[in-house]
């Protein structure tokens, strides 16, 4: 297992689709009152970063889920998808196989449907996610 260290920053933005998953920076804790990470969602586009932006409310098209756990940050990018219908098949298969934070070490075993992952950020005392 290695890091992923690679940009989808580096591919044309252009007729291509991602899938992200973002993190929600809003404290949450558990019954016993230990801290948790953030509410994680899932979602395809064709700019990530514009995307994140609207999540947040920096520009306009946020969801309105997403709106009640502001801020939001990019965790990782997978990707590139060459059509539309292929993106929304690998962000279902993304959604209804893993769930919280197991979607960011999301592989070809899980689904066929899983291209390279791109890591975008950690927060601090996490694992980060790995590539297969």
């Amino acid at each position: 297992m290695t890091l992923v260290d690679k940009s989808y920053a580096s591919y044309p933005m252009s007729g291509m689709y991602w899938i992200y998953v973002i993190e929600s920076l809003v404290p949450r804790y558990a019954k016993n009152g230990r801290r948790l990470r953030g509410f994680f969602y899932v979602g395809m586009t064709t700019d990530p970063n514009r995307r994140l932006r609207q999540h947040n409310g920096e520009i306009k098209g946020g969801g309105r889920y997403t709106s009640k756990y502001r801020p939001w940050v990019l965790r990782i990018v997978y990707g590139h998808y060459d059509c539309r219908s292929d993106a929304l098949k690998a962000e279902y298969a993304l959604k209804h196989n893993k769930r919280g934070e197991a979607r960011l070490s999301w592989t070809p075993k899980d689904s066929p449907w899983c291209r390279t992952a791109y890591q975008i950020a950690e927060r601090e005392g996490f694992e980060p996610s790995v590539s297969y």
